[in-house]
């Protein structure tokens, strides 16, 4: 827990911090992991996690996984559901995060909408009265009529 160096500290919500700092914002750190390490143990005295968000590299360096935070994910879903389009969710996340570099990208929330609507099972979604029917007629056509052609998308979040 390296904060900048002074020689007077204080206590700041229970961790030492040099004497001219007001507020947590204003420290500075040596390294990442010295700033990760201060507000886990921050986070730790006040009864809550700290957790690292990011990405994953390859050997070389390249990203080539990034990781949506879980609150972050559960803000998409709503969004999605109320028909927020994805270029307004990255405005609306780059706004939360004030001058903080997000961990995702556009192209990270549309995987993500895409894996989780094929992961979303079905049967729990059931499509009830016309819709039903229609699907359920379309389908028997198609197994009767090899020139007759049908798609249905039974993903239950509009994608566009």
């Amino acid at each position: 827990m390296e904060a900048e160096a002074s020689e007077n500290t204080q206590s700041l919500s229970g961790l030492p911090v040099p004497q001219h700092i007001t507020s947590l914002k204003d420290l500075h750190f040596t390294s990442e992991q010295a700033a990760f390490d201060y507000y886990f143990e921050y986070a730790r005295l006040h009864g809550f996690v700290a957790r690292r968000g990011g990405s994953k590299k390859s050997q070389d360096g390249v990203i080539t996984k990034r990781f949506i935070p879980l609150e972050s994910q559960a803000m998409i879903k709503i969004f999605k559901k109320a028909g927020i389009c994805v270029s307004d969710m990255v405005r609306f996340f780059k706004a939360e995060k004030d001058c903080a570099p997000l961990t995702f990208i556009a192209k990270d929330i549309y995987n993500f909408l895409d894996k989780d609507c094929l992961q979303m099972d079905s049967s729990l979604l059931p499509m009830r009265g016309d819709a039903m029917e229609v699907i359920k007629t379309l389908k028997d056509k198609a197994a009767k009529d090899p020139k007759f052609f049908y798609e249905f998308n039974d993903c239950p979040l509009p994608m566009g």
